[in-house]
């Protein structure tokens, strides 16, 4: 014998919703997701790795991401995608990167840029990334380097310079 169980929103003992089935039969799940944007210049040091800070958030689903510290720091275990734009928009060189660090140590570089004209400015770079989280203590932090002078700004024409991520699998 068959049997049909008819519901729209499933939720944990203490009220939330976990999940949503729309009309159409999509589950819509909360997962955890953000992004951060940075709104002031931050100058960066010559050939220095400097953390890049952001000052304001769109969204925060989960409340994972520490906008005072501007880092990462999901209390989910599982396997995030991570998406950096940094903005560099004034400045004399001829090489800029950015990476992604976990627990304060360099873990993965997600973008480079090399040129011979130490007089470009107003570029981007951008890169994507899967990092792994443990729930409990991993952290995430984005920083920049540049050979000379660089400015990495923030929300001069848009939301140049911003950091996003969500939850693509459980671990």
């Amino acid at each position: 014998m068959a049997s049909t169980l008819k519901v729209n929103e499933i939720q944990h003992t203490n009220g939330t919703s976990a999940l949503t089935i729309d009309s159409g039969g999509l589950i819509l799940p909360k997962v955890p997701s953000f992004e951060a944007i940075k709104t002031g210049s931050q100058t960066l040091t010559n050939a220095t790795w400097t953390k890049i800070t952001f000052q304001t958030e769109s969204y925060d689903i989960g409340s994972h991401f520490d906008l005072a510290n501007s880092k990462f720091q999901p209390t989910v275990a599982g396997y995030y995608q991570l998406n950096v734009l940094l903005y560099y928009g004034s400045g004399i060189n001829t090489a800029i990167r950015s990476t992604i660090y976990k627990n304060g140590a360099e873990h993965r570089k997600i973008a480079v840029l090399y040129h011979t004209d130490a007089s470009l400015d107003d570029y981007g770079i951008a890169g994507t990334c899967i990092v792994e989280a443990n729930g409990t203590t991993d952290y995430f932090e984005i920083y920049g380097w540049a050979s000379g002078t660089a400015t990495v700004n923030g929300d001069l024409y848009g939301r140049e310079t911003v950091i996003s991520g969500h939850l693509v699998s459980v671990a």
